[in-house]
């Protein structure tokens, strides 16, 4: 039997509390999101904020325009322009906006369902409650902290936030007999696009409207989805152009698509360990990691077939129960719909990633609140037992994500916790090298990159790293024969002008020289050449020259302040002529 409707029938009384209802409630989320949180609010740049143009020593300005909306991702990256405007690379105002839009999706969540439980008949305390609950989870849950704290992560935050602006739209429209007007129809596609330009996951959105239709308007059947033609029909249209995009994404991306020797059923089979991973994570959470060592299985492998057997009883079952539990059989699905676009057949680099739960964290909210209605509609536990249960796995989430906060919030602590729980992996040893190295540990610094360079084979760069631990730890031979090393996988202007700084901090003037000559001939537009063979000339009590080399330094970057260093030095040797 279909529940009955309750669009809009709430008493008068009850309607006039709502806007206090929802001031309250906003600014409940807003303190408590703000206080577990804290202790990542001037959390560094790690990971892939270092590649993004707010986290490069040469940002470049919004005149340019390319390097800020010229990208996959033109929303997100004008968010971070706002941000770069507001405070330059101090991270503080990144991470605060971050929590002010997991806000924002938390309360557009919570009318999303409260809607979604007036469908199903539940009305006035009862559905506020359940709502309240299920947005309070997502809130607090302690899964979401690296999509919160990680700022580059801000993209999931946003597509979700336009995507659940869509559905908001598409649940509030009033239902006519010929479907949903072409006004709607509008707004829910520019809506999507919005979402679509923050990350390539909301091409999974129109399942999303399929499934809300189908479910709750009134329930099972397939006449409103008849009806809002003009609204499915377009949102298909989009789909195919999302899918079209997602694809010329994917041919040109270095971390996702076809082109890695990973094929889509080895993928898929792994995935199929994955999100069972990732569902123990929602349950309990624990061993959170941001690198975490999961290894692709083999296309055959028996672990993986038997997790997606069971991915495919258990969407049987949500089908079978659907009439029984509508939220919670909906809700898997959708979980399902949108975890699709990573967790699937299109590989990834790195096959798991927490901030990926993110987005179809939306569909097992609908399975929460079902938990919370069954719960008050059986009235096992009484009204004060139900609240206190309620308010404890409350609390127990904001604790555990503002542990998981403080790890985010020092990179020192972030890459210490992802090497004790991934010993195995070159990269997390590779990143504490460099925290340590940052934070003047230079010694256990060095002893890091010697690690990550027996978990996997040196590039180029960690060489270099390594060099620069090396010499600042004293050992400036060592720290030179790390950089020849590097010199045999690649002859770049960086490697020899570092190459040469070694060399003229030793006093060994002539092979300095050699090799910021080899250092400007690889590329002569690399600064820190000219600033190198500056101190090298300083260093010889040359300051004319020196001088000369810092200016060339400072015509090519304005903003470097080894040469800017430099060249004081050497005007105050010059007596400022």
């Amino acid at each position: 039997m279909n529940p009955p409707r309750a669009e809009g029938r709430d008493s008068a009384s009850a309607a006039t509390s709502v806007p206090l209802k929802f001031l309250l409630f906003v600014l409940l989320a807003v303190v408590v999101a703000f206080e577990v949180y804290s202790p990542a609010l001037k959390g560094p740049l790690v990971l892939d904020d270092l590649y993004m143009p707010f986290g490069r020593p040469d940002a470049p300005e919004w005149a340019s325009r390319g390097p800020w909306v010229g990208g996959n991702r033109p929303l997100l990256q004008m968010s971070f322009w706002f941000n770069y405007k507001l405070s330059g690379p101090e991270t503080y105002s990144y991470h605060v906006v971050n929590v002010l839009l997991h806000c924002a999706v938390c309360v557009a969540a919570f009318f999303v369902l409260r809607r979604l439980l007036a469908w199903t008949g539940e009305t006035g305390t009862r559905r506020d409650v359940a709502a309240g609950f299920a947005a309070g989870v997502y809130l607090l849950h302690p899964v979401h902290a690296e999509a919160v704290a990680y700022i580059t992560s801000r993209s999931d935050i946003l597509s979700t936030l336009f995507g659940l602006g869509a559905l908001w739209f598409h649940s509030w429209r009033r239902e006519r007999e010929d479907g949903a007007s072409f006004v709607t129809v509008g707004v829910v596609v520019v809506l999507l696009a919005a979402a679509l330009l923050s990350k390539e996951q909301a091409a999974a959105l129109p399942a999303a409207f399929l499934l809300a239709d189908y479910y709750f308007r009134p329930g099972f059947s397939l006449d409103p989805i008849r009806r809002n033609w003009r609204l499915h029909g377009l949102v298909a249209l989009g789909g195919v152009a999302a899918l079209a995009y997602v694809a010329r994404v994917l041919s040109t991306a270095d971390t996702a698509g076809f082109g890695g020797g990973v094929g889509p059923h080895q993928y898929l089979v792994t995935q199929g360990k994955v999100i069972w991973l990732y569902l123990r994570l929602v349950v309990l959470p624990f061993g959170q990691n941001v690198d975490p060592d999961f290894p692709l299985a083999s296309a055959g492998d028996p672990a993986g077939w038997a997790g997606l057997g069971a991915l495919a009883c258990l969407t049987a079952l949500a089908w079978w129960k659907r009439r029984s539990y509508p939220l919670a059989s909906c809700g898997w699905l959708l979980f399902l719909a949108l975890i699709a676009p990573t967790s699937s057949v299109v590989p990834i680099a790195d096959v798991v990633a927490e901030r990926r739960l993110y987005f179809p964290f939306l569909g097992l909210l609908l399975i929460v609140a079902q938990i919370v209605i069954g719960i008050a509609r059986r009235g096992s536990l009484g009204r004060v037992a139900s609240a206190g249960a309620m308010a404890a796995v409350l609390a127990a989430f904001g604790y555990l994500t503002s542990a998981r906060a403080a790890v985010w919030g020092s990179e020192l602590a972030l890459w210490t916790d992802a090497v004790e729980k991934s010993p195995k992996k070159m990269r997390p040893r590779f990143q504490l090298a460099h925290a340590l190295y940052q934070s003047q540990q230079c010694g256990p610094a060095a002893r890091e990159y010697e690690e990550a360079s027996r978990l996997a084979a040196p590039t180029s760069q960690l060489l270099v790293d390594w060099a620069l631990a090396l010499d600042c730890a004293g050992r400036n031979a060592d720290a030179v024969a790390k950089v020849e090393q590097a010199l045999t996988i690649e002859r770049s202007a960086h490697i020899y002008a570092t190459l040469g700084m070694f060399h003229g901090k030793a006093g060994r003037t002539d092979q300095a020289l050699d090799a910021l000559a080899k250092a400007e001939q690889a590329d002569p537009r690399f600064a820190m050449t000219y600033a190198y063979r500056g101190n090298v000339y300083g260093a010889a009590g040359n300051w004319a020259q020196a001088r000369q080399e810092f200016q060339r330094a400072l015509a090519l970057d304005p903003g470097n302040p080894a040469a800017a260093q430099g060249l004081a030095a050497a005007q105050q040797a010059l007596g400022g002529r």
